[in-house]
């Protein structure tokens, strides 16, 4: 007699917007939900364009997935224990994010449904060093050749293990010009204020950042409090 299966969620946030990510292919078939944390921008001002990236971002991700996705307006914690509570939910399924917010966020979610199950998947690491860091120039000049080229560079430990994973790899992970193709997925820059490295059009110029509390903002967000994508 086969087990009956174990009902899930997924949770989406700004660094898993992949299609690749862990938790997504850990769980292909069910709902997954993407909060825009209105607390956080509301407190900390967001270019307009960055909103707009992360939101085309979920629905290019839906698109690409056989379960349901959804996004959502409000407190993250709160959004996801309904979430789950719509969805008769035993787990809930995310990828590790390496910031205090995200730690927040999943003890809040602890707190409000202490008998929901989180599953947090590791993310997959961009590169092997594990020096210390200092400044990023300095962390760059360490990586570039392993990120861009799949060749780490021979100063760091581990790096001929990584040199030669590289190389038995290197078919599938290397693009032409030098343009490394991480899971498949190429991923644009939202930056206003960096150069874009993408070969994709250049966002057009934002010169006021806009909080989800100004007007613009939430006229663009009002049809999406709650929407399937």
């Amino acid at each position: 007699m086969t087990a009956p299966q174990v009902r899930r969620v997924v949770w989406i946030h700004g660094d898993s917007l992949s299609v690749t990510d862990p938790a997504l292919s850990a769980c292909p078939d069910a709902p997954a939900l993407f909060v825009f944390d209105r607390p956080f921008l509301q407190a900390v001002p967001v270019a307009f364009p960055r909103l707009a990236f992360m939101y085309q971002g979920v629905r290019d991700l839906a698109a690409h997935r056989a379960g349901p996705t959804e996004i959502r307006v409000g407190s993250v914690p709160d959004e996801l224990a309904a979430f789950a509570g719509a969805h008769h939910a035993a787990e809930l399924h995310v990828t590790r994010n390496f910031t205090p917010d995200f730690a927040r966020i999943v003890d809040g979610l602890r707190a409000a449904r202490p008998d929901l199950r989180i599953v947090i998947h590791e993310p997959e690491r961009l590169t092997s060093f594990d020096g210390p860091l200092r400044r990023f120039f300095g962390f760059w000049k360490k990586v570039e050749r392993e990120v861009l080229h799949g060749e780490p560079a021979p100063d760091f430990p581990g790096a001929a293990t990584a040199r030669n994973a590289a190389r038995a790899c290197q078919g599938d992970r290397r693009r032409p010009g030098g343009v490394m193709r991480l899971g498949g997925t190429r991923i644009p820059s939202a930056s206003l204020t960096i150069r874009n490295l993408t070969g994709l059009p250049a966002p057009r110029p934002e010169p006021v950042l806009i909080s989800l509390a100004s007007a613009r903002t939430q006229r663009a967000l009002q049809p999406i409090q709650s929407e399937s994508v």
